[in-house]
């Protein structure tokens, strides 16, 4: 399985990131966050996040202008999904992006995400 990291300019000139997860039932979507911190990158720690609505699978691949002129999307990084445990109000990740091996487990705390980055040692 595979997730992406892409990085959303709004029309406003404002962004942020788009962190979308394949699972093993790719029919369903993308389990999606918007993030403001570059996940990609080791020694992060901790980041929020917001959930969003399930994305399609095209955007593990896509780049460029988002319907509705929602801004555009480029690719930041792709990664390798070994493991995803979602319930709903927490959520555990196990993968890795070029450079980083980490798992990544988030908490629904009011309607927002905290997330921690473990990295091995």
């Amino acid at each position: 399985m595979r997730m992406v990291l892409l990085r959303h300019e709004l029309p406003d000139g404002t962004g942020h990131f788009d962190w979308m997860i394949e699972t093993e039932n790719a029919a369903e979507g993308l389990v999606s966050f918007r993030v403001w911190d570059r996940i990609d990158q080791p020694g992060l720690g901790v980041f929020r996040a917001l959930r969003v609505a399930d994305h399609r699978s095209a955007y593990l691949d896509f780049q460029g202008p988002v319907s509705a002129g929602r801004g555009s999307v480029s690719r930041v990084a792709t990664g390798i999904v070994e493991s995803i445990e979602d319930n709903g109000t927490s959520i555990r990740v196990q993968g890795s992006f070029p450079g980083l091996d980490a798992t990544w487990t988030g908490r629904r705390i009011d309607g927002d995400w905290a997330f921690a980055v473990l990295e091995p040692e």
